[in-house]
């Protein structure tokens, strides 16, 4: 087996561009993110993404992200994204504190309207 296969096969780096999609998630990323952009409900929505240890779950949040940063929705608002990385925080409190840091962070310094 050549030395250059084996790099290819090894990397776990999540797509970003949905024009890279080697795992056919970019159709399914644009209708979801336009059906978000579309939503008019004052109640919010959680998604959830769910599948095994190298499925694609990242690139497809990616690539539904892209969808998101390039199509405004019918009211010209661009939706509030909020990365957060739960893996990244050990123990329920700091998982909490760090949560609502970055979406204070990202809310309030992204939004219009404060």
């Amino acid at each position: 087996m050549e030395t250059e296969n084996l790099n290819i096969l090894s990397a776990d780096n999540p797509l970003i561009n949905p024009e890279d999609d080697r795992l056919g998630y970019a159709s399914f990323a644009k209708n979801l993110a336009e059906s978000l952009c579309l939503m008019t409900s004052s109640e919010g929505l959680v998604l959830a993404v769910y599948g095994s240890w190298g499925s694609g779950k990242s690139t497809l949040l990616n690539f539904i992200i892209h969808n998101l940063e390039q199509k405004p929705n019918p009211n010209n608002e661009q939706p509030i994204i909020v990365r957060f990385n739960p893996w990244w925080f050990s123990g329920e409190e700091a998982l909490t504190k760090h949560f609502w840091l970055c979406f204070i962070s990202d809310f309030f310094f992204t939004s219009s309207v404060f």
